[in-house]
């Protein structure tokens, strides 16, 4: 997926703060794939980018995002297969 500038600057300003923040940085990251978390948020932005004019998220969808990256790490342990395609919004759940 191709990303605007202005969420490709959004993204970096993200990374750069939960860097530098600590308490940020393990509230969003500890528990999740950190590439997978921002390619999922940049389709967020991205989305809202086009629907708004501007990428930010808000504060729900970052709870989501990162309720839904938790969720993923826990089932990837358990070694199910738990796919969440958010352009699609379609779900698929494959227990191994």
């Amino acid at each position: 997926m191709n990303f605007s500038n202005e969420v490709l600057i959004y993204i970096q300003t993200l990374k750069n703060f939960l860097k530098t923040n600590k308490e940020a940085n393990i509230y969003f990251l500890s528990n999740v794939n950190e590439e997978e978390f921002f390619d999922n948020l940049s389709k967020i932005a991205q989305n809202n980018f086009e629907k708004n004019g501007e990428p930010n998220l808000t504060v729900e969808q970052f709870e989501f995002l990162r309720g839904i990256m938790v969720v993923f790490n826990e089932i990837e342990k358990q070694e199910e297969t738990f796919i969440f395609d958010f352009e699609s919004k379609n779900i698929k759940y494959h227990y191994k």
